[in-house]
């Protein structure tokens, strides 16, 4: 047996599997700040963009959009995952249930995490030790339960001593009462034979005396005062049992079964535990999983007692989380020819207005928002939003009025369409370059021309949406998409040049793929930006109207 100090930053966290991936990835890079996820550069003709060598960044789960195997997260050096299983499913249903026990190292405070990442955990706890026990150390041909509640003592031993180091009071004296200890033990299941160690080293090492209120039967009742309550707890004991050679098999049930039943199943070889201050772990396990939830504010589009600011839609944290981690305020500020700012932002499948929400809220104007559904009355009276009812790849009228507002820092969609959303992009942006294109200079016959279709810098963010009938359907649909995306981006920086008079070389493109926190399972988000080269691309320009403001 072995036993080694953790990083002091080592949490366990008990995620739903569908959003590990997430969760850890928060955790991991919370502290270092950094959330490059792996950006691949555009390459201007019809080579592959695979990345071998325009990619930057370094390998994460990102890498496949986050889509894997559910049960058996990818490796990080800073984190091992226990697969928990839940009753059984059947058909595909099976790979989306049950929990993962992320053990992450060098993390984060899970309380720091924002509302939607903070909801899918539904438990968290500090971990100070690790201990390794071997199999070498056990009686060979013991029964299971024998060999688990032998483990059991061990680490109640050591977890016996570190309360003493940190300074718990097992006695009550004339000064003080005696300190409460709660304790957090995955799986649940052993959370009897621990106490139960535990009062039986009360008993024996600090020679306390059974209390007299003490029930005999009940072994939460001995000399160690034991208690579930945050607030009456002095110190809290977490503990996650792991056996690494069982193939993440392990169950909440596993000491129930007999021998003979359980003797394919491995012990735990590992235990992660520490001991803190009930008011440290009580800040760790604040404003998770439901009571996050009432973080993530929300009301209906038709709400008319909320205020401006209210999200109309849980889409609305999908955007939001790209402005927060990925785009810094000043990036989306192209000099236009005037001198001014270049700030226009596009939202296409805009109802019922989140995104431009999002939008207007990081300072872009005007926000073109166009969707056949409408938009919510708090978000229409915006100043600064323009609201076109109707397909944004429908009538020549819609078309006009979204090349009135070009160029563009921002083009955003989030719409509803499973199949073919590239196509409709594809041919809007066509339709916008080609109505550029035919006005004249200098306003003449009441028509402006542009010199851009999008300002540089620029910004492009799309939803993808996949139909889940299966993992494995999921796989191949994101197969799908990652092969279109080089082609959809290509044309746009294509309209780009035609009204621009460019060549593709003067504009640079780089683009991620990324799950966010207000993601489905069956959705990835895609971001990209649009640049000028170093040497000499072209700015960005608008001419604008003397006689009215666009």
């Amino acid at each position: 047996m072995t036993t080694e100090l953790l990083p002091s930053n080592t949490y366990a966290v008990l995620v739903h599997r569908q959003h590990a991936v997430r969760v850890r990835d928060a955790l991991e890079r919370s502290l270092s700040d950094n959330h490059q996820n792996n950006w691949t550069t555009l390459i201007h003709n019809n080579q592959s963009d695979d990345g071998d060598a325009s990619s930057t960044g370094t390998c994460s789960s990102h890498d496949h959009g986050g889509i894997g195997d559910i049960a058996h997260l990818p490796p990080t050096a800073n984190t091992t995952c226990i697969a928990y299983a839940s009753t059984r499913e059947p058909g595909p249903r099976q790979a989306r249930t049950g929990y993962n026990m992320l053990v992450i190292r060098n993390a984060g405070q899970p309380a720091d995490l924002p509302p939607l990442a903070r909801h899918h955990i539904s438990w968290a706890g500090r971990l100070t030790h690790q201990t390794r026990i071997a199999s070498d150390d056990e009686p060979k041909g013991a029964p299971h339960e024998q060999i688990v509640r032998g483990r059991c003592a061990l680490v109640s031993k050591l977890a016996f001593c570190q309360l003493k180091t940190c300074g718990f009071v097992f006695a009550e004296t004339a000064n003080r009462r005696a300190d409460e200890l709660r304790l957090d033990v995955r799986p649940k299941s052993l959370a009897l034979p621990l106490i139960q160690h535990l009062q039986r080293l009360a008993y024996d090492e600090e020679m306390l005396p059974p209390r007299a209120d003490t029930d005999p039967n009940d072994p939460y009742d001995g000399p160690i005062r034991m208690t579930q309550s945050m607030a009456k707890s002095k110190f809290v004991l977490c503990a996650v049992f792991d056996d690494s050679s069982s193939s993440m098999t392990t169950t909440e049930e596993f000491l129930v079964h007999d021998a003979a039943s359980s003797s394919a199943k491995s012990p735990p070889t590992t235990c992660y535990w520490g001991v803190s201050p009930s008011a440290e772990h009580a800040h760790i396990l604040n404003m998770l999983n439901d009571f996050a939830k009432g973080e993530v504010r929300m009301a209906k589009p038709d709400d008319t007692t909320c205020d401006a600011a209210t999200p109309t839609s849980r889409a609305y944290y999908k955007l939001s989380q790209i402005f927060e981690e990925h785009l810094a305020p000043s990036m989306l500020s192209a000099e236009g020819v005037d001198g001014g700012t270049i700030r226009a932002a596009l939202d296409l499948g805009a109802s019922p207005g989140g995104w431009t929400q999002v939008l207007w809220e990081n300072g872009l104007r005007p926000v073109v928002s166009v969707d056949p559904g409408l938009l919510a009355p708090r978000v229409k009276i915006l100043e600064g939003v323009h609201y076109i009812k109707g397909d944004f790849d429908g009538d020549d009228e819609i078309v006009h009025r979204i090349a009135d507002r070009a160029p563009y820092a921002a083009i955003v969609c989030d719409a509803n369409i499973t199949h073919g959303i590239d196509d409709k992009i594809r041919r809007m942006v066509g339709r916008v370059a080609g109505e550029l294109l035919g006005r004249k200079p200098d306003g003449e016959g009441g028509q402006e021309a542009a010199a851009s279709l999008i300002a540089l810098p620029s910004v492009f963010v799309l939803t993808l949406k996949f139909a889940y009938k299966s993992e494995q359907s999921l796989k191949r649909n994101y197969a799908s998409a990652t092969k279109m995306i080089p082609d959809l981006l290509r044309s746009i920086v294509d309209a780009q040049c035609r009204v621009a008079k460019c060549n593709a070389d003067d504009i640079t493109c780089q683009y991620t793929v990324v799950h966010l926190h207000a993601n489905s399972d069956s959705e990835r988000t895609v971001l990209a930006i649009f640049d000028a080269t170093e040497d000499g691309g072209p700015k960005s320009k608008r001419k604008r109207a003397s006689s009215k403001e666009r």
